[in-house]
């Protein structure tokens, strides 16, 4: 079935970089919330086609996203998977798609909503620059992982700084994101998807986010937040995100855990993913 909901792929440039942008728009309702998506690392936005069509259209939403520099569409035509170049390359991307979002939609209020790397950089956005957006929704993010001890912290910040562009290929990922043993099928056959990963990427994720995320983060964000993840995530511990929005400065902020899910709830058993569509979608529509 043909959903109500018009799909723009298009391609936009960001100083020299070529990077592909997605959007979906509701065809029978007025836009009445504008919602920037940021995909996870080795992820790319036309694999949420069956999801955030579906949000869109259901609810009046504007959903726009990035297949982020080294990512999908992206990576593929600059020939350099796995690259992101960076924490700050990437919060500069955000910032320029939020100013467009904003541009075109400057009378709904604009929300934030990502995925793994992709909500730890959705909240490092908001954090930066607190009157953007007027909350942010963050799956499964990285908040806290493995302390890599002071040595190997020590030999990360030189290479990233170095060589930050240098890509490792981790391989086909052996654990599982979703119970959905199909989708998962899926989401590692996809031709899109990558196991490659970038020197600077790993610094960020081991070594810049957990302090960043542990103390300076928490105790400045104020906008409205919601932390979603999964009780059985096998990749970054649910804990950890419970304890982040304790901290959070914010007076509007929920935690919501899905026992038994995985890290990537979008994918998840229907049941699951139905039950964190509309946790989401409904916390957006109080919140407009």
């Amino acid at each position: 079935m043909d959903l109500p909901v018009e799909r723009t792929e298009r391609w936009i440039s960001i100083g020299s970089a070529e990077i592909y942008s997605l959007e979906w728009k509701p065809k029978e309702t007025p836009v009445v919330a504008a919602i920037h998506f940021i995909h996870g690392h080795g992820d790319h936005m036309s694999r949420y086609d069956a999801v955030l069509g579906p949000i869109a259209a259901q609810n009046g939403f504007y959903i726009r996203g990035i297949d982020q520099r080294g990512f999908g569409e992206t990576g593929t035509r600059s020939k350099s998977m796995g690259n992101c170049q960076g924490m700050d390359v990437s919060l500069g991307d955000i910032a320029h798609i939020s100013a467009l979002i904003r541009n075109d939609y400057p009378s709904v209020p604009l929300f934030l909503m990502g995925y793994s790397r992709g909500g730890a950089l959705a909240l490092l956005h908001a954090w930066k620059q607190p009157d953007i957006v007027r909350g942010v929704i963050a799956l499964s993010p990285p908040l806290a992982g493995p302390n890599p001890g002071f040595v190997a912290k020590t030999a990360l910040f030189l290479l990233g700084s170095l060589v930050p562009g240098f890509v490792m290929d981790t391989g086909k990922d052996a654990t599982p994101v979703t119970r959905n043993s199909d989708l998962y099928e899926w989401l590692l056959n996809d031709p899109l998807n990558t196991s490659k990963i970038s020197i600077a990427t790993v610094r960020d994720i081991l070594c810049t986010f957990p302090p960043l995320f542990d103390k300076d983060v928490p105790e400045a964000l104020e906008c409205p937040l919601l932390v979603l993840f999964g009780g059985d995530d096998k990749i970054v511990p649910p804990d950890s995100g419970r304890k982040f929005v304790e901290k959070a400065k914010s007076t509007d902020k929920t935690f919501k855990e899905f026992p038994g899910a995985r890290h990537s709830l979008l994918f998840e058993l229907e049941e699951t993913k139905l039950a964190a569509i509309d946790t989401l979608s409904g916390w957006i529509k109080e919140r407009i």
